[in-house]
């Protein structure tokens, strides 16, 4: 059988890549106590940590990334596709939602992991 191709007419099956079905990005935001009472907009509070688009671009990311239950008080880490900010002005993200969870220390590392390896 043929090979796949993707966009470029490269052979996928030639990758030794295992490539996802599209190309996502890790976020990062640390907002400071007085964000709220301040002139910081979120946007400059706002890390991009990095792109990824096959198995193991993720793990290169993920393996460096800090479990939630070590992040600092009001840190978020986001998992967004490629083209996406994590921000309500973002025009895909319009009509989006937020889950805000609050756990015991023990279960969120373990939701988290639950959740991005879905």
């Amino acid at each position: 059988s043929p090979p796949i191709k993707d966009e470029n007419n490269s052979n996928i099956s030639d990758s030794p890549f295992h490539l996802l079905e599209g190309r996502w990005t890790f976020w990062y935001t640390h907002r400071p106590t007085t964000f709220r009472n301040s002139s910081v907009n979120y946007d400059s509070c706002l890390k991009k940590l990095g792109t990824f688009g096959s198995i193991e671009e993720f793990w290169c990311y993920y393996d460096h990334i800090k479990f939630p239950s070590e992040l600092p008080l009001y840190s978020d880490i986001h998992l967004f596709k490629e083209t996406l900010k994590p921000m309500w002005e973002e025009e895909g993200n319009r009509l989006g939602g937020k889950w805000i969870l609050r756990l015991k220390k023990g279960l969120s590392t373990r939701l988290w992991e639950l959740l991005v390896f879905a």
